[in-house]
């Protein structure tokens, strides 16, 4: 809350603490503000604004952000939206960005209650959903107990928040955010806080986020956005464990790698087999349909990052109606794409020479784990036998169709 709307003098003494956490003390000044701001975005980025999601506060059920009712937060939204279609009818709002917890559901309900009995506009509902809450989040160098995330938890903490939306039918055809979704919570906090947060360094996170993901697009077809929080963090220590893309000199973390992987795959589905598993596998498969390139992203998670097995499955393309195709393999392990693994082989150096540095600059790009090789495809099937498989791993198989390439 801006210092000129935070309603009386003391919180205004208390404002950097929890003074800019208390509703507005004249609504009238808060619509404008919000006004102003959104006049100010269309002159400047113009009818694109129609595309973005503006959000009203983030997580107003909890001490940390929001110490008014959740009444006080109805009236802040109820406002804000009526701020924000004043301006343009066309723009998305909605909320209320909740952090799910053991009493949130309360907020939900009552929030949505509200919504529905006022008839206010609302083009999304909104929560956060995290894996792991480690405790202590500091233990100022005592030891801790060893904790993860956990996938079951974010599945029960979606379906209960899910529970409560259906019960409001008139708002079925309202889409569901969860727009932050991550491993942990706390994305200050790092290995020298607590050293469980050193999954944030490793092969570990790229395939937990891959696991929330394919289990969220199971869960409900109206989820229609997940959001990972990282950030950017400045004055850290190398390989900290934040919540980040990037550690210092701005080098590549394993999940960054694990991003663009995900950023290989299409939108239309494509079936295939998996046999031979013994751990936990499981796969995004889907196909281009200018070229009938094929992408498989595969992923081995289990919550427990201590755990290490390896496995060799068969993996089997069926309905290809294709002659010949190239197999790009990329893979995310311990081994490989994972530079905070080659920075403990160095030694864990607190700053990096130039030679070094250089030397992770080229480490850090995403490479292929082998050489691309030329398959025949036979009775419309493609098989890929012993195709090795590490728990903690993100393996990407591209199929680059060659039928299309020696026609041209």
């Amino acid at each position: 809350m801006p210092f000129d709307l935070v309603p009386n003098q003391s919180a205004q003494q208390d404002y950097d603490l929890n003074g800019w956490k208390y509703p507005p003390k004249d609504y009238k000044k808060w619509i404008s503000l919000i006004q102003t701001f959104l006049k100010h975005l269309d002159e400047r980025y113009g009818k694109q604004i129609e595309n973005w999601y503006f959000e009203v506060w983030n997580e107003p059920n909890i001490l940390n952000y929001w110490l008014g009712t959740v009444e006080d937060y109805c009236h802040l939204h109820d406002f804000s939206v009526q701020a924000l279609k004043s301006i343009n009818p066309n723009l998305k709002i909605g909320g209320p960005a909740l952090a799910t917890n053991g009493s949130s559901g309360d907020f939900l309900e009552k929030f949505l209650e509200h919504i529905t009995n006022a008839e206010i506009p609302i083009d999304f509902i909104s929560f956060h959903i995290k894996g792991a809450y480690f405790s202590p989040l500091r233990s100022y160098g005592h030891k801790v107990e060893l904790e993860y995330p956990s996938i079951s938890r974010i599945i029960t903490d979606i379906q209960t928040n899910l529970n409560i939306i259906n019960q409001f039918p008139n708002l079925n055809n309202v889409s569901i955010f969860i727009d932050e979704c991550d491993p942990t919570v706390g994305a200050i906090y790092e290995v020298y806080d607590n050293p469980n947060f050193v999954v944030c360094n490793t092969e570990y996170y790229p395939s937990v986020i891959a696991e929330m993901i394919y289990t969220i697009l199971s869960i409900s077809p109206r989820i229609h956005l997940i959001c990972n929080s990282l950030f950017y963090m400045e004055g850290k220590r190398l390989f900290e464990g934040n919540r980040t893309f990037l550690t210092n000199y701005n080098l590549h973390l394993p999940v960054m790698n694990g991003f663009k992987l995900f950023e290989k795959l299409q939108t239309k589905q494509f079936s295939i087999e998996i046999k031979d598993n013994h751990i936990p596998l499981h796969g995004i498969s889907t196909f281009h349909e200018a070229n009938s390139d094929i992408q498989l992203l595969l992923f081995s998670h289990i919550d427990d990052y201590t755990l290490y097995e390896n496995q060799n499955v068969t993996i089997i393309f069926n309905n290809m109606k294709l002659n010949y195709v190239l197999v790009r393999h990329y893979k995310i392990d311990a081994n490989n794409n994972n530079i905070y693994s080659e920075w403990v082989k160095f030694g864990k150096p607190d700053y990096l020479n130039s030679d070094q540095l250089k030397y992770f600059q080229n480490f850090q790009e995403l490479k292929l784990f082998d050489k691309p090789i030329v398959y025949q495809v036979e009775n419309n099937q493609l098989i890929l036998n012993g195709f090795n498989i590490y728990t903690h791993s993100t393996d990407f198989i591209e199929i680059i169709n060659l039928d299309v390439s020696s026609s041209q």
